[in-house]
């Protein structure tokens, strides 16, 4: 009785809370929204910005957009960060106002604004005379900062995050990009290092190695180096001008190092990496500029691998989604198998597995297991061209079908000791594979021939 009297009750306090939010909440004012905060530049569009100065550590930038690109054009000449004037135009026209601190300051030294940390200023279309920020010191929060408009007594504050937007230097803002290459056009990749020549050769759908042999390439390697070489940004600029011979000796630019070439069409583009420099980054330069700049050592130790770093480590191309024969010869025995079209009007799926030679129909399950296993092997390593143990009469040898038999691909095995080794036909050498999972495929294999 006491649960049912506590239950009424509950039930009774949930209505009225309900009954409350809907007859009362409802029909508050809107002023209970948010407030808007006003605009530090009111009326600025962020497309019709067409000149930007920023003054920060000493240093003055000035950017300019010509054609719609924008451009420094001072201290340096170079082309801009894009993400970078991107933040700072989006900003100019969207900048709020937090809160005015003091409308008639005594002294902005105190707020780090005599002499401030950077100054901001940009001209719109149209417009003769820039509008100006100056940026001073964050607030004992953090979150704010404290700025003044030129023109203006009043200090006001503004969201902290604007230091990274605004307090920018010459470097932040030029585009740090080690080489102009879309990804898209990329068709060739070149590494010439102390170990040789190493080309990767891009084609619809896959990468393989051209040099120093020709074999597949693992896609998700390779594209990784394309991702790198496309994104890389410089750490540093050593220097803006042409270098001088003594100068490129010094860098260890002479005589590169590592050279990497990237080609696409008519289009090519150089990059050469000499010596590191103190704090342990690269020297290096595009040889379509005169600048030299520096490198982090991770990317140089992209180019650095070798071709066995960037093989396909999957020894079958094929997968059992899209196999329609297989063909194999074990110990000089023939069998094979292959996908065909039920008769059974019954028969859930419309294609089965059978075996051709001898004829048979096969259990669907243990075909897809066999599949699977076969399928997923993968190479622990490469025994270069030297070949291995039993693979010049090798056991059990494979012809894959696959893709509506556009595709084949052909694979040996030999056995030696606790050691497996396979060879594709259109690769030279041979590779050894996991004897445990080798195992579980020739298992499964029986387990399918029962």
């Amino acid at each position: 009785m006491r649960r049912e009297r506590s239950f009424l009750m509950l039930l009774a306090a949930g209505v009225a809370l309900g009954a409350y939010i809907y007859f009362v909440e409802r029909h508050r004012p809107a002023g209970d929204a948010p407030e808007q905060k006003p605009k530090v530049f009111e009326g600025v569009q962020e497309g019709d910005v067409e000149e930007i100065t920023v003054s920060s550590g000493g240093q003055t930038t000035r950017l300019t957009k010509v054609d719609g690109k924008w451009r420094v054009v001072a201290p340096i000449t170079a082309d801009a960060d894009t993400e970078q004037v991107n933040n700072l135009t989006g900003n100019f026209a969207t900048l709020e106002r937090s809160d005015v601190v003091d409308e008639h300051p005594s002294a902005l030294k105190e707020f780090g604004l005599d002499p401030p940390r950077a100054e901001v200023g940009f001209r719109t279309k149209g417009s003769r005379e820039p509008k100006r920020l100056r940026v001073g010191n964050k607030t004992p929060t953090g979150g704010e900062l404290y700025a003044q408009v030129e023109g203006e007594a009043r200090v006001i504050l503004i969201s902290g995050f604007m230091e990274g937007v605004f307090v920018r230097s010459t470097f932040d803002l030029r585009n740090k990009a080690i080489l102009a290459f879309e990804r898209d056009r990329i068709e060739r990749i070149d590494i010439d290092s102390a170990g040789g020549v190493l080309t990767l050769a891009h084609a619809p759908g896959e990468w393989r190695i051209a040099q120093p042999l020709k074999v597949r390439a693992d896609f998700g390697a390779a594209e990784g180096l394309v991702g790198r070489l496309t994104t890389a940004q410089m750490r540093s600029v050593v220097s803006d001008e042409t270098p001088a011979p003594a100068a490129l000796q010094q860098y260890g630019l002479a005589a590169p190092a590592i050279t990497v070439t990237l080609t696409g069409g008519s289009a090519r583009a150089v990059l050469k990496v000499g010596r590191t420099d103190p704090e342990g980054n690269y020297y290096a330069m595009d040889t379509a500029r005169p600048l030299v700049f520096t490198v982090e050592p991770s990317l140089v130790d992209e180019f650095k691998k070798t071709a066995s770093d960037f093989r396909r480590r999957d020894l079958f191309e094929f997968r059992p989604f899209n196999a329609t024969r297989v063909e194999l010869t074990r110990n000089g025995r023939p069998i094979a198998f292959e996908l065909v079209k039920d008769a059974d009007p019954k028969a859930v799926a419309t294609l089965k597995w059978r075996q051709v030679s001898p004829a048979r129909d096969v259990d669907r399950q243990k075909m897809d297991s066999f599949l699977s296993a076969l399928s997923n092997l993968r190479i622990d390593a490469w025994t270069g061209g030297t070949g291995a143990p039993g693979l010049d009469a090798p056991p059990l040898a494979f012809v894959v079908k696959f893709e509506e038999g556009k595709k084949e691909e052909r694979v040996a095995f030999a056995k030696k000791g606790a050691d497996v080794y396979a060879t594709r036909s259109d690769e030279p050498g041979a590779a050894k594979i996991p004897s445990t999972d080798y195992d579980a495929a020739i298992r499964a294999l029986d387990d399918l021939l029962k």
